[in-house]
């Protein structure tokens, strides 16, 4: 839909939103029917940063204010599908930036921790929220399919097993980070399953 058909989705944290929206995401680009694009919040919380990360990376172009972005978004999506997806919304500067999206006719999926964070948008904003979805808790086994898959992603196959992820030992998660040229700094935002806590972190990183 790319109307004000946009979807409020909440669940406690550690549920396994954000796993599961980008996995959504990434069949979803890859049908090509359009263009889907993920927003930490907590990460991106500028008007600009946002819209800069959810126009297509093209040819090298500087964009010096807002207007031009939402000038280059519009005629994007007079010829495209744009869906975006902004977890932990409530941490943007600018909630007006829901509005334009809506009034852009962008699809917007907002993700959160807390449902009391719905009553705080703009009450035109939430009379557009077409439905609210949650997600069920998980039962062990669900629960243990989500850590095998994350796990398998940051492990070797032979360095864990089912009886290691429920024995509650200490697992070891690398990370691999690529930095764009000219950053100087980056923040790593990882959501660990409900009950996990990170115990130190090596190689100059800090918690």
């Amino acid at each position: 839909s790319r109307g004000l058909g946009d979807v409020y989705k909440r669940q406690e944290y550690g549920s396994g939103k954000t796993v599961l929206i980008k996995d959504v995401i990434k069949e979803y680009n890859d049908l090509r029917e359009g263009r889907a694009v993920y927003i930490n919040c907590a990460i991106y919380q500028t008007t600009y940063s946002i819209l800069k990360e959810v126009l297509p990376k093209g040819d090298l172009i500087v964009y010096r204010s807002n207007y031009e972005l939402i000038r280059e978004l519009r005629k994007y999506i007079k010829t495209n599908k744009m869906i975006v997806v902004l977890d932990n919304f409530e941490q943007l500067k600018d909630s007006d930036l829901i509005t334009r999206f809506m009034s852009l006719g962008v699809c917007v999926f907002l993700l959160t921790d807390n449902e009391e964070n719905l009553t705080n948008l703009d009450t035109n904003i939430r009379s557009n929220i077409s439905k609210i979805m949650t997600l069920p808790k998980y039962s062990t086994d669900q629960a243990l399919d989500i850590l095998k898959a994350v796990a398998g992603k940051a492990l070797e196959k032979e360095t864990f097993s089912d009886d290691v992820l429920l024995s509650g030992q200490i697992l070891t998660v690398s990370l691999d980070v690529f930095v764009n040229e000219g950053e100087t700094y980056y923040a790593i935002d990882e959501k660990v399953p409900q009950g996990w806590t990170i115990i130190d972190s090596t190689q100059s990183g800090y918690i």
